[in-house]
Parts: structure tokens; sequence; C-alpha cells
């Protein structure tokens, strides 16, 4: 029997991003609270084509120039092959290429087997009520800075 889990920013970090120019890249994170939990989700067009809201049949674990790419996995799971099936219904980026929207579902199916994964995902950049322009080196450091005091707290 099968498990159904849902992950929300509640109690997972989610990080979505652009990957290899035609597809999206979903990071999900559980490392606060003692939780070590992590699970990626890639969907890509086929090689050479832009993600966007459509279906997209015979997915394999890599794009090819004439399939699409899906692979879940995470957590010391996943599939060395995998076919399967995803449909986008909303892909936005912003001027920069930052992933803004992502709304799709999808199935997976490992090794040629029969069961499947079935999957969800509805992911949209929070809007805040005022955006301060930072400039690049700026958040560096600041992200830097806040490295610098995570890795202080495991090694003590």
């Amino acid at each position: 029997m099968g498990q159904e889990r849902t992950f929300t920013d509640d109690s997972f970090a989610f990080r979505v991003q652009q990957s290899t120019g035609t597809g999206a890249s979903v990071f999900l994170e559980n490392f606060a609270s003692g939780g070590n939990e992590f699970w990626n989700l890639f969907l890509s067009a086929p090689t050479g084509q832009p993600l966007s809201p459509r279906a997209y049949e015979n997915a394999a674990r890599f794009a090819s120039d004439v399939q699409p790419g899906l692979d879940f996995g995470g957590d010391g799971r996943g599939c060395n092959q995998s076919v399967g099936r995803f449909t986008v219904s909303d892909f936005q980026r912003d001027d920069d290429g930052l992933v803004t929207r992502l709304v799709a579902n999808f199935e997976q199916h490992c090794e040629g087997g029969v069961p499947a994964l079935f999957g969800d995902i509805s992911y949209r950049l929070p809007l805040t009520a005022a955006i301060i322009p930072m400039p690049p080196t700026i958040l560096l450091m600041v992200t830097a800075l806040l490295g610098l005091g995570m890795w202080r707290g495991r090694t003590r």
C-alpha cells in the first residue's frame, strides 16, 4: 500500500529554479527542528524547447531531443530508470528568469514497473508588500554571513 504525503511551506523549505534552460527544478528540504528530509522534482521539456503549460507524454528520467524529462526522488529513494507523464498547468518566470509560478501534476513509474508515483505541485513565489532592490554583492555577503552562522551552529 502506498503512502500519501503533503509538503507545505510550514514544514519544508521550497526552492524552485529554472534548470537546463528547458525545465524547472523543485527542491524540498526539512532540516529544521531535527528534520533531515529532502526531495527533488525535475520537469523538463524536450531538449531545446522551453517548458510551457501543456501535457508532456512519454517522459524519461533525462530529457532528450524527442522526450521530456521527469524525475522525482530524494531521502535515499529514487529511480535509475523512469518513465511517465506530466502536465504543466501554469509556468511563469520574471524578467530575470526566476520561477514565480509552477502548477503541475505528474505520474512516474520506476524501472519499468506498473506501480506509479502520482504528484501535484502548486508553487507561487510569495509576494511582499515592498521590494527593496539589493545589489548582488550585498545579497551574497548576507548569504555568506548566514552560512557562517549556520556552520558555527553545526560544529559546536
